[in-house]
This record gives C-alpha cells, structure tokens and sequence, in this order.
C-alpha cells in the first residue's frame, strides 16, 4: 500500500539518477543533475489520503479521482574518488523499491570492481508520507497520520561486464496512529518489506536498447491481512535519435494478500497495468546541459473488491540541467 502520492512508473524512468559510474572514463569531482517542472496527476486510491475523498458513503465502490498538480526539484549530485574514480558517494531522490512511492531522500556509496562488478550501498528516507487512520470510516471525516518510512539497498551491476543487474532492498514503515490495528488487528500496518529485482539489457550500445525486469516484493507486517506477496514484470527501452530520446515501458503485476480481510471476509488480490512514456530533447537553447523534459502514462489496479481498486493518471513537463 503506497504511503505518498503517486507519481507513477515513468517519472523515475525518466528522472531517476544514473549509476554512479555511466562508464570506465570518469574523473575525480563533482558531478550531477537537477530536475525541476510541474506534474499533474489524476489519482484514485482510497488508502491513499492524495487519492481519495475525505469522506465516504459506502465501501462498496472504486474511488473517485483526485486531482493534484505538484511542483517538482529533483536533484542529483556523485562525488567521484579514488585511483581511477573505482569509490563515489551518491545523494539522488530516486525510492530503491516500488512500495516506497517515486520519492525519497537516498544517499550511499558506490565502488567499482573492474571484471567484476559495479557495487552500490545506501539509505533511504520518505519524507511526508502518510496514511488513514481508519480508511474505512463511513461518513465521517477520516484524518490522516504520518507513517515513518526508510530503507536500504544494495544493488549489483553489471556482473561480469554483462547487463545483468540485481538490487535487493528493505523497506520499514511505522504508522504513527494506527487507529484501524485496534479495530482490526490482522490489518495492522506497521512491518517490512523485502524486495528482489533483476534486469538485463538487450541491444545495449544500440539506438533502442530495451531491459526486461522482474521483481519479487514480500510484505511482512503486524497484521496478517496486511501482509502480501507481490510479482511484477516490467519492459522498457530508450531509443535515441539526435537530439531526441523515447523512453518507453510497460508493466503487469499481481499481488496476493497472506489472510482474509476482516473487513470484506475475502482474502485480497490485484492485478496491476501501466504504460508510460517519456520524452527528452538535449541542448534546449543550444547549451548542451540543459534539457526539455516530457512525459504521460497511465496505470490502473483491479483488486478483488473495488474499494481497493486503484487508477492513476499522469503528465508532465520540465528541465534538467547537468554539471
């Protein structure tokens, strides 16, 4: 259950930060990127207090969209050191793992094994996320409540020289005031999450590379009907022509509760679709470090019961600039 707004899959896909090193010949120093521009997003999501109405009549039916149009800065900064860069320190805002929403505070370290391996260590912190305290209240006015969110990850890339890429993270989440676990304590929502991805890249050093995915997220939390286990398979490519870059993606994904909802007496399911697209133009202005940024996409969840249905749609426009 996501804890912050949705921004979608495209956004990191687009803005997410690099590896700290893109290739063999980089220097010591400085380095990065910072993303500004707006975002408008349509969400339906009634866990999610960015995504649904304060208020509900019955918890019989999907939930209505909510619009939001956020301001967004995004920035990137590596500090390459070392003989011949092989250590850097990172700070981005990319979320290592899906359940943490597009956003968070994330810093680490990263090291480069030459015939070995590219290997990277970090934290990571959600800021602003929040929760129901009892998202099936009826009636009445549900108020929201903080949930402490943060994590690790540690990834390897590039194993071997190849394009196999494997990231393992954790997840810890504490809701402040957990009103609905005295209510019902299998819906308790404070745990942890553990997440498995692997990717490899296809036609790499092409003008459409494209990297298949797959994850394996495992939920454990207090409450049983809480907890799940998640499967996501996921495409994406970028194709790259002159000044132009599309970076396409697609994504299915199913998610199974561990015990029976208290709440609707049935045991939760969902399956989960998203397509999404981004589009970059280098050299705005003709200066070669900023860049015009352009991105849609659209992802929709259908659960076993439609109040935990979800839908979101989003788009986008901004710069980015490198140093």
């Amino acid at each position: 259950m996501k804890k912050v707004l949705v921004l979608s899959t495209l956004i990191p896909a687009l803005l997410s930060p690099t590896l700290c090193f893109s290739s063999d010949e980089v220097e010591n120093g400085f380095s990065g990127e910072i993303s500004s521009g707006l975002i408008f997003i349509s969400n339906a999501n009634n866990l999610n207090p960015s995504g649904s109405k304060k208020v509900l009549s019955t918890l019989g039916s999907s939930p209505e969209r909510q619009l939001s149009t956020i301001p967004i800065l995004l920035p990137e900064v590596t500090y390459r050191f070392g003989g011949d860069s092989q250590f850097a320190w990172y700070f981005n805002t990319a979320a290592p793992i899906e359940e943490a929403g597009e956003f968070a505070l994330s810093s680490g370290f990263a090291y480069h094994r030459p015939g070995l391996a590219y290997f990277e260590t970090g934290l990571f912190f959600v800021p602003f996320a929040e929760v129901w305290e009892n998202p099936y209240l009826l009636n009445q006015t549900r108020r929201e409540t903080d949930v402490t969110t943060w994590g690790a990850q540690f990834a390897i890339n590039r194993l071997f020289d190849s394009e196999l890429r494997l990231k393992f993270a954790y997840l810890s989440e504490d809701v402040d005031n957990d009103s609905l676990a005295i209510l019902f304590p299998d819906l308790a929502r404070n745990g942890e999450i553990y997440g498995l991805s692997v990717s490899y890249e296809l036609f790499s050093g092409s003008n459409f590379p494209v990297r298949p995915k797959m994850s394996l997220n495992k939920g454990e939390y207090d409450g049983e009907s809480s907890s799940f286990v998640k499967v996501k398979t996921e495409i994406s490519g970028v194709y790259t022509a002159g000044r132009y870059s599309l970076m396409p993606s697609l994504y299915y994904s199913y998610r199974e509760h561990d015990d029976q909802d208290p709440v609707f007496h049935s045991t939760r399911s969902e399956n989960g679709y998203g397509a999404n697209l981004a589009v970059k133009y280098d050299g705005l202005f003709g200066i070669e470090s900023v860049a015009l940024l352009a991105l849609v996409g659209y992802s929709r969840g259908e659960a076993s019961e439609s109040f935990y249905d979800t839908e979101s749609l989003v788009c986008g426009l901004g710069l980015t600039y490198r140093f």
